[in-house]
């Protein structure tokens, strides 16, 4: 039996993920955290650590929130990737006219 390639999910999964991207979204607003806020900050934490003036402890500390927005961002990035393949795989092709 043939499975559905990884980058590729099934229409269940699809589904699920759509609804986590929902509950996700509305998380966000109202916590006003959002995918370009994180991003912001992940790239301020980026330049604290390329900066060279952080102790160790604190370039671990940075590191680590580094690391966790990294992850807020890209799996923001992925649910609208599946958000929009979703869409274009419902929409209605367009009828060709015969002639």
């Amino acid at each position: 039996m043939l499975k559905n390639p990884p980058d590729r999910p099934s229409k269940t999964r699809a589904g699920e993920v759509l609804a986590d991207f929902d509950e996700s979204t509305e998380k966000n607003s109202s916590s006003g955290s959002s995918y370009e806020q994180n991003l912001q900050r992940l790239e301020q934490v980026v330049g604290e650590m390329e900066a060279g003036e952080l102790t160790l402890e604190m370039l671990l500390k940075k590191y680590r929130e580094g690391q966790a927005l990294l992850i807020t961002c890209q799996a923001e990035l992925d649910r609208a990737e599946l958000l929009i393949r979703h869409y274009s795989e419902s929409a209605p092709s367009p009828q060709t006219e015969s002639p």
